[in-house]
């Protein structure tokens, strides 16, 4: 009888854990004017030169970090949730050859940033890319995902963070568009 309780448990469990996870999709979505007035913006003379990532057996890659700048335009304080370790989560990029170089992390906790009415937030992103992007001149943009605080949404609302895009669209703000230049 013993040997029966994991299966148990497991088809009891699994249906709860899919119902909270599906609760993700419940966040709000931004408002045309949150949209109007949250500009992230990309300074192509920012961008550091890129550095060559050569590893054995592999093809080129090249590194460099792009500072992108969420400006608040409204006259209210955004909020918006991320975590204090992963928050490259929030970042997407809308050219596939393009990614963000991970790094390690002690701990990672939900956290709420603060951008105040009429200021800017920085982030420095550590892109990798192939070299070919850099030979051939490819553009790209970096968008943010944004889900704004609330007090009645649990922090789970909007995790995991993954690609499906498609349940992000309205809360997705994306930059100018920039080409790294070697």
């Amino acid at each position: 009888m013993f040997f029966l309780l994991p299966v148990l448990f497991t088809i009891a469990i699994i249906p709860i854990i899919s119902w909270q996870l599906g609760r993700h999709q419940s966040f709000a979505p931004l408002t045309a004017v949150g949209r109007k007035n949250y500009i992230l913006n990309i300074d192509a003379k920012e961008i550091s030169k890129p550095i060559e990532i050569k590893r054995k057996n592999r093809p080129l890659r090249i590194s460099c970090n792009v500072i992108v700048k969420l400006t608040n335009n409204s006259h209210d304080t955004l909020k918006y949730l991320t975590m204090s370790c992963s928050w490259d989560d929030n970042f997407r990029f809308d050219n596939y050859k393009f990614g963000m170089m991970g790094w390690n992390c002690d701990k990672n906790i939900p956290v709420t940033k603060i951008v105040p009415p009429h200021k800017t937030l920085p982030f420095i992103i550590p892109i990798i890319c192939d070299s070919t992007v850099v030979i051939s001149a490819t553009r790209f943009r970096i968008g943010i995902i944004i889900i704004k605080e609330s007090i009645n949404r649990q922090f789970i609302d909007f995790l995991p963070m993954d690609n499906d895009l498609t349940r992000f669209k309205n809360n997705l703000i994306w930059s100018n568009e920039v080409e790294i230049v070697k």
